[in-house]
């Protein structure tokens, strides 16, 4: 197994994961906007701001996949 800080080139692996970590809350707060959650994770994830972005995300590979994400921030 590797941890290591994300990438945006793990956008693909990263935004299931995160979603699913809190699926009836991102569709609450999206369900009346005109973009899904999965849609706004997927661009905030690309970005260099926010809290899905993959600025503050560190993954887990095990076989060259990965696995697993986690969000880490100090304020």
């Amino acid at each position: 197994m590797n941890i290591r800080k994300a990438e945006q080139r793990d956008v693909n692996e990263c935004v299931p994961l995160i979603y699913s970590a809190a699926v009836p809350l991102f569709d609450h707060i999206y369900k009346y906007k005109h973009i899904s959650a999965e849609d706004f994770i997927r661009k905030e994830f690309l970005s260099e701001r926010g809290y899905t972005s993959y600025k503050l995300h560190w993954v887990v590979e095990h076989k060259n996949k990965v696995i697993a994400s986690c969000l880490l921030w100090k304020e």
